[in-house]
């Protein structure tokens, strides 16, 4: 068959135009981009083998499959036999660019001809987001990238590439915060190391823990001292040991530098399994639960002063797992399914049952009530706001998987955790997130980040500090690796 100079009007498609070249140039409809990208190759090569030598159809040819030039030896650059317009692969006046049937609406030229930029409607490659005449708003930037309130970010590796992750956090003056990270050694034990991180992320100071390793099945907890350093309660053992056999307080100075600890040791008082510090008035509550007989749990209170003098202790029924301090030197506590309110003496004022409860985390807002984030057996979640006498306020649902909560300076109330994202090929997909509501419960935003891999990314502390930003902390997965620490910082304008 020797090849056919056909040319198609763009409004129709007559019947002499065999099947093959009519679909050729309906593939040049931008309405159709996959389609045409997909088909390109299987076109041309069903065109070649129709027609019969392949160089018969080269453009500027017009033997039988000699493969030399036409008989008027033309060697014009635009052969007259391929039709004029965008598409035909051919740059001519009034493009900027034409790749055929390459040309697309995500890809290097548009079906307009034209070279792809930000604001023209079009997903370019290197864009995240176009929306053309919109671009500026709350959902797509001018620089076409989505809006996002993190400022600043750090993954860090520990030397084993093992399960590495941010525990705590708590905030500091200035906008700085401190973090915990347990990490994995190369002999495989944990260890813990508490970092300070200012406003613009600098770090600056960092002290790995000498001795007692973190036993990696619960989470420190962390509160500022009066002296700009830190209070750290830990659950450790000593290096080899599969069970850990004590619970620490440890302070550390503005530096990092221990300044004191106190040790409850298993002993014939009980086990301790749980190591919660606060700050309740002028006092240090370190609450400790404790296994004192089979299946038999309470809680050993100790109190402190800021130089670790113990002023006094004694065991109290509810076996506390969460507790924050009031000003009033009491404390609020969950135990036991139960939300609890004790005075400044440990004697319990009220409790309030929170029914079907999986996992909760506990805070107070500006005005010392209790704040919980929670999920529920039946894996409902939500915020609560309990009054200062343990009656409940308000409830609104979550949107992420809470694992922390805290309240800002400005009266709001911010939740981490983890967002449902569409699963990969090699694991099902969360990303760390951040909620955050006002004080009365009503929505303000939500903002998540995934991790370099995808996988079980996971929010797991907060922080609000008194310069308006957030601090988020936890881990992201890293294929092969694991997980990584991870910190971020989060400001309240959109960029």
């Amino acid at each position: 068959m020797g090849r056919q100079d056909v040319r198609i009007d763009p409004g129709r498609e007559p019947e002499s135009v065999p099947a093959a070249v009519r679909w050729m140039a309906r593939m040049r409809d931008p309405r159709t981009p996959a389609l045409r990208r997909g088909a390109t190759l299987l076109i041309g090569a069903a065109l070649l083998v129709a027609c019969g030598d392949p160089t018969s159809v080269t453009p500027g040819s017009s033997g039988t499959g000699s493969g030399g030039d036409d008989e008027s030896g033309s060697t014009s650059d635009a052969p007259s036999d391929v039709p004029s317009g965008c598409g035909n692969g051919l740059v001519e006046a009034g493009e900027e660019c034409d790749l055929g049937f390459a040309n697309a609406i995500d890809g290097a030229c548009t079906p307009a001809c034209t070279l792809p930029f930000c604001g023209d409607g079009l997903l370019a490659p290197d864009e995240t987001c176009d929306e053309g005449e919109a671009n500026g708003g709350s959902t797509c930037t001018a620089a076409c990238t989505i809006p996002t309130r993190l400022r600043w970010s750090t993954t860090i590796a520990g030397p084993a590439h093992g399960y590495d992750l941010t525990s705590a956090l708590t905030a500091m003056t200035g906008g700085a915060v401190v973090v915990v990270r347990q990490m994995w050694t190369e002999q495989g034990e944990p260890e813990v190391v508490v970092e300070r991180y200012e406003a613009d992320g600098s770090r600056t100071w960092s002290r790995a823990l000498p001795g007692p390793q973190i036993y990696s099945g619960l989470s420190p907890s962390l509160v500022t001292a009066a002296d700009d350093g830190v209070l750290l309660g830990l659950f450790v053992g000593d290096p080899g040991e599969i069970v850990a056999d004590r619970v620490e307080l440890l302070a550390l100075d503005a530096a990092g530098d221990l300044r004191w600890d106190h040790t409850i040791r298993t002993s014939a008082q009980g086990t301790p399994l749980t190591a919660r510090v606060t700050r309740a008035g002028d006092e240090i509550v370190f609450a400790a639960m404790m296994e004192v007989g089979t299946d038999q749990y309470e809680a050993l209170i100790t109190r402190l002063d800021d130089d670790g003098t113990i002023l006094r202790e004694r065991f109290i029924e509810p076996a506390v797992r969460r507790a924050v301090g009031l000003p009033d030197g009491g404390f609020v506590a969950h135990a036991e399914g139960k939300l609890w309110r004790f005075d400044a003496d440990d004697v319990e004022q009220w409790s309030t049952p929170l029914q079907g409860t999986a996992e909760v985390s506990l805070a107070l807002d500006g005005e010392g009530r209790p704040v919980v984030a929670r999920r529920d057996l039946s894996g409902a979640r939500t915020l609560q706001l309990f009054s200062a006498e343990g009656q409940l306020q308000w409830e609104a649902p979550l949107r992420l998987n809470p694992h922390g909560v805290t309240a800002s300076p400005d009266g709001s109330l911010v939740v981490a955790g983890t967002v449902d994202a569409p699963a990969t090929e090699l694991a099902s997909n969360v990303d760390l997130g951040v909620e955050v509501f006002d004080g009365d419960g009503q929505p303000r935003w939500m903002e998540a980040v995934a991790g370099p891999d995808g996988g079980e990314d996971r929010g797991r502390a907060v922080a609000a500090t008194d310069d308006g930003a957030i601090w988020l902390g936890g881990s992201v997965s890293v294929r092969f690796e694991h997980e990584d620490a991870w910190i971020g910082r989060f400001e309240e304008a959109l960029r």
